[in-house]
């Protein structure tokens, strides 16, 4: 299965670089999409960086104090293996309109 990064966002006109300040979990941990992965910061800013999908936290390839710009890979996600999408409900014979 295919890793899934995590990217540095691009914020508003921000050209300085960012500061890695915590990783909010570990990696082997389990974590929802949209729950807050990392926090970065910008001089008298710091803010929340969400997982982009639900799964493990694989790797982690930046370290506290780290610089980063924006579209840097900080870490790599195993996504959890998902089921397959419901079929038709109508496959199973009811609600099809048949009549019978």
């Amino acid at each position: 299965m295919e890793l899934i990064p995590i990217v540095v966002p691009s914020i508003d006109h921000q050209s300085e670089p960012m500061t890695l300040c915590n990783w909010l979990i570990d990696c082997g941990e389990r974590i929802d999409r949209g729950e807050d992965i990392l926090e970065i910061s910008l001089p008298g800013i710091v803010w929340d960086v969400p997982s982009p999908v639900s799964g493990q936290l694989d790797r982690i390839a930046r370290g506290i104090s780290d610089r980063l710009l924006p579209g840097d890979i900080c870490g790599w996600i195993r996504p959890d293996i998902e089921p397959p999408a419901d079929e038709d409900r109508s496959a199973n014979g009811r609600g099809t309109g048949s009549g019978s």
